[in-house]
């Protein structure tokens, strides 16, 4: 039987389950579209509201409890965020062996793709990503959320409801090194030597207090 929890406040149901096989009364799972050191994305249908998402799927086993806990510090970080610009966790199933987080999906693919196909971006089109990025990482901010590896990768590009034409919708993802801050100041600085290397600030690389 299916038991709903979460530690966090939030609204997205964390439905822990005995069987995976339940998942597949709610989601037809459709096409892999994605795959990890870990685990899988699928792009899957919800059956009754005919609504597609991606489905990411973590054999929890073969990551390893450090992964986890990171997995699990991203799945709280997601929780906790509501933002046109962050991708949306809509909701989490979990069994003994697996985590299941269906997600918003983002068909037009990562920025790095994009970019490499085009080569370059135009000024005004830039200006409109950074808007984007910027508004993302300030309500994060807010919420005292650091991403911790803000890259090209880790930004995805996705249809906008609200406005068809916009071909520059972007998303931030990937929270899986994200952490929860205590506040401004020197007393909260971080040192943890972590990202993706070309990304790093001289801070980081540097091993000082960011």
């Amino acid at each position: 039987m299916p038991r709903k929890g979460s530690a966090e406040n939030s609204n997205i149901p964390h439905t822990r389950i005995d069987e995976e096989s339940w998942i597949n009364k709610y989601y037809e799972v459709g096409e892999k579209i994605g795959q990890g050191m870990f685990g899988k994305v699928f792009k899957v249908t919800h059956k009754e509201t005919d609504e597609y998402w991606a489905m990411k799927v973590v054999n929890k086993e073969k990551a390893g409890g450090s992964a986890i806990k990171l997995l699990e510090r991203e799945v709280a970080i997601l929780k906790m965020v509501d933002q046109d610009n962050i991708i949306k966790l809509n909701e989490v199933f979990e069994t003994g062996k697996k985590m299941f987080l269906v997600m918003e999906l983002c068909e037009g693919g990562e920025l790095a793709d994009v970019l490499k196909e085009k080569q370059t971006f135009s000024e005004s089109d830039t200006k409109v990503i950074m808007k984007k990025m910027f508004d993302a990482i300030s309500y994060l901010h807010k919420k005292d959320i650091v991403h911790r590896d803000l890259k090209l990768e880790n930004i995805l590009l996705s249809q906008n409801p609200k406005d068809p034409a916009d071909k520059l919708h972007i998303k931030v993802t990937d929270f899986g090194l994200s952490v929860v801050k205590g506040g401004v100041g020197h007393d909260n600085m971080m040192q943890d030597f972590c990202g993706t290397p070309i990304y790093m600030s001289p801070e980081i690389i540097d091993n000082k207090a960011f």
